[in-house]
């Protein structure tokens, strides 16, 4: 169980694919997402800190990945959720799907604003 993820060193991604156990999850952030990510783990995710987003507790990367994966994948639970991430997963997908959650907070200004 590994997970790939692929992440832009330029503009912030708004959607990615995270692998889990062998099977890609499409991941993008809505508000929709994030609302039934907060409501099953009972976490505030509006507004992350700076540590949060850099030293997470497993239960926001649960929490994060139920959410960003709602949209494409509105049958996951977070049960199966809580199965599937393993260590090495937060290690490996965690940096996508904090940019994911971050793209909506930012957007690119325009060059001759």
């Amino acid at each position: 169980m590994s997970s790939k993820a692929k992440a832009s060193t330029h503009a912030l991604k708004s959607e990615g694919v995270v692998t889990l156990d062998g099977k890609e999850y499409k991941i993008e952030f809505t508000m929709r997402g994030l609302a039934e990510a907060e409501e099953v783990s009972g976490l505030s995710l509006l507004a992350l800190s700076q540590k949060q987003i850099t030293s997470p507790s497993i239960k926001l990367v649960w929490a994060m990945f139920f959410g960003l994966a709602q949209k494409h994948n509105p049958k996951l639970t977070f049960d199966e959720v809580q199965d599937l991430i393993t260590p090495l997963d937060v290690v490996q997908s965690w940096a996508l799907m904090a940019e994911v959650y971050l793209s909506a907070f930012h957007r690119d200004t325009p060059k001759n604003a």
